[in-house]
């Protein structure tokens, strides 16, 4: 229903003034007073996130944060620093070559490491893929696929990259 409202909203804004960037955040429902000032952080948070994730056009729930929620409760600047040092190498090799490693490995964890999706989304051959990985192994000096805790630690870096 909040979605739907929301929808409206941007719709008759954009008919009254034009094509505008519009953004809504939207927080969790609350039976009570007491809790509206929670829901209104939700959907501050929600706008915060959506527009650094999705940039600044956007409908943005709360409860459809994900995972992102959860790293920018953590945000502090250990966990940033953390974060970028993990992936400092492949971010300076990026930087230096015009490279889209970092793009890619989140592309392939975000495709449960499939290539040929992978490939798709980027729209790349899959060799192309397949020699971005082998560059992004030979960059960190080690496999960040290699294990679950591997991939998780390297996957939750990638999205706090974008949210810290």
């Amino acid at each position: 229903m909040l979605l739907h409202l929301a929808q409206e909203i941007t719709a008759e804004v954009n008919r009254l003034l034009g094509k505008i960037t519009v953004s809504i955040g939207i927080g969790r429902c609350c039976d009570r007073l007491t809790g509206l000032a929670q829901s209104y952080r939700e959907a501050e948070q929600a706008l915060k996130i959506g527009r650094r994730v999705k940039g600044g056009n956007g409908i943005f729930d709360f409860q459809q944060l994900g995972i992102y929620s959860l790293l920018l409760s953590f945000g502090n600047k250990e966990v940033k620093e953390s974060c970028r040092e993990s992936l400092a190498k492949i971010l300076d090799y990026d930087s230096a070559n015009k490279a889209e490693l970092i793009k890619t490995m989140e592309v392939y964890l975000d495709c449960n490491e499939n290539i040929s999706k992978t490939a798709e989304k980027l729209y790349i051959h899959p060799n192309s893929v397949k020699y971005r990985l082998e560059r992004i192994k030979e960059i960190l000096g080690k496999d960040p696929f290699s294990n679950g805790e591997e991939k998780l630690y390297y996957y939750l870096s990638l999205k706090a990259l974008k949210v810290l």
